[in-house]
């Protein structure tokens, strides 16, 4: 009798987990329809080769061996590479669930009856075992849930990867940006240098006035503080790379003077081709699986569990009477376990796992737009810097010219100091924007080609 309640209370508890509502997996891809390209077509750059990844862009030997190193090296590397072993190790711990646990146990005892003052000895041995009928499988799924970890611990290996690999480029580019930028900074000063002497020697002969003295002094003053920023930027800039390379700031690494040869363009690809390539949207992919995964195990864990139980030994009040004759112990038992009153809390897990889910599957979807929109802005900026460069180099042009015109016409007597002062600043204003957009565009290649998951 006791039994048939027991049956029928389980039943009912069966039909009562079967009144939530089950988890549904979320459809994975973007929301909307993607086009078969981007809205901004990538601008050719002198009819270059087409390359799939940045090592192919640029031909830099000294680049290429600080890459093979910061892969080797970096930190952040060696740091998902551990991640990803841990992540081997959870789906051996969830796997061992689904075989019977088994151990091997051992017990000696002394009794005394004072009544009859004697003793007895006994001895026991024992093999025992547990083991949970994934008949729902949750234990299945728990052993998905953790290989969807490996998973997500080898994109993360690739994020590192492809992230090192950007900021190594980046920064190897920004110290060759700091060293052009000083050396026009170093040009300038010079300049000054050269005109402070010449006004001073004027204004010794009566010449030249204490103002036009002046503004040279304050001029070369300007552009001696702008070279020393310019060298610091560089000493900052080469501490970057040693940061990458995890050795100690200020030891030497070799970059060059001059930026690498670009010898391809990246392709840029199609929209839906980004969904399988970049780290982070897999990554994000891959967390709306899991948190499914964690819906779906909350819900079984609303029916009942199942465990066999056994154990197999013998007894004996002698030591050495444990290793002869047969085993005389054993136990074969078999139970159901469901909780028939947690005051909600099991549905409680499956609704917050269910949001959780449904959060997931908005982040990925948000990290497929700002993934296109990112590839996208950078396609418009690409386009945008050939443009700037053009126009910039026009206009360092003619503030080369004018700044010439201008020397002679201070030479004749016909503008002030002031006039000269100015077209020179002109003229380095200009090389820097002129430099400071070459640096742009080479970053920007950089960028696009992380931004398309194409950096390594």
């Amino acid at each position: 009798m006791a039994v048939k309640k027991l049956a029928i209370s389980g039943l009912i508890t069966i039909l009562l987990a079967g009144c939530a509502t089950k988890p549904e997996p979320h459809r994975l891809g973007f929301v909307a329809p993607l086009p078969e390209g981007y809205a901004e077509v990538l601008a050719a750059s002198g009819g270059i080769e087409i390359a799939q990844s940045l090592s192919e862009i640029f031909k830099d030997d000294k680049l290429r061996d600080l890459l093979a190193r910061a892969t080797a090296e970096n930190f952040s590397i060696l740091l998902a590479k551990a991640q990803l072993k841990a992540a081997g190790f959870d789906v051996n711990v969830a796997s061992a669930s689904q075989l019977p646990d088994l151990t091997l146990g051992g017990q000696a005892s002394r009794q005394r009856n004072n009544a009859v003052s004697a003793a007895s000895n006994q001895f026991a041995v024992s093999l025992d075992s547990q083991w949970e009928v994934d008949i729902w499988g949750s234990v299945s799924a728990s052993v998905l849930l953790a290989e969807k970890g490996v998973e997500q611990a080898e994109w993360a290996l690739a994020a590192a990867k492809q992230s090192v690999a950007a900021q190594m480029t980046q920064a190897y580019l920004r110290v060759i940006q700091a060293k052009r930028l000083a050396e026009i900074a170093d040009n300038e000063w010079q300049s000054y240098v050269s005109i402070e002497a010449a006004i001073s020697n004027q204004f010794s002969l009566g010449l030249a006035g204490a103002q036009d003295l002046d503004n040279a002094r304050s001029a070369r003053y300007a552009a001696k503080n702008r070279l020393t920023a310019d060298q610091l930027e560089i000493t900052r800039a080469k501490k970057s790379l040693n940061q990458l390379l995890a050795i100690y700031p200020g030891e030497p690494v070799a970059v060059g003077d001059a930026y690498p040869q670009v010898v391809a363009q990246i392709d840029a690809g199609v929209p839906s081709e980004l969904l399988m390539r970049r780290p982070d949207i897999q990554q994000a992919y891959l967390a709306v699986k899991q948190a499914d995964t964690r819906a779906k195990i909350a819900y079984k864990a609303l029916f009942p569990s199942f465990r066999l139980t056994g154990s197999l030994g013998r007894s004996s009040d002698t030591l050495s009477g444990l290793t002869s004759g047969n085993l005389n112990v054993w136990q074969l038992a078999a139970g159901i376990v469901q909780p028939l009153f947690d005051n909600g809390r099991r549905k409680a897990v499956l609704g917050q796992n269910s949001a959780l889910a449904e959060a997931a599957y908005y982040r990925y979807q948000e990290t497929i737009l700002a993934a296109l929109t990112e590839v996208e802005i950078l396609l418009s900026t690409h386009n945008a810097l050939i443009a700037q460069q053009q126009a910039m180099k026009q206009s360092l042009h003619y503030a080369e010219i004018a700044e010439t015109n201008a020397r002679s016409d201070y030479a004749n007597g016909l503008v002030s100091i002031f006039e000269l002062l100015n077209a020179q600043q002109s003229k380095y204003n200009a090389q820097r924007s002129v430099e400071n957009l070459r640096y742009a565009s080479y970053q920007n290649r950089v960028s696009l080609a992380l931004a398309l998951g194409k950096a390594i």
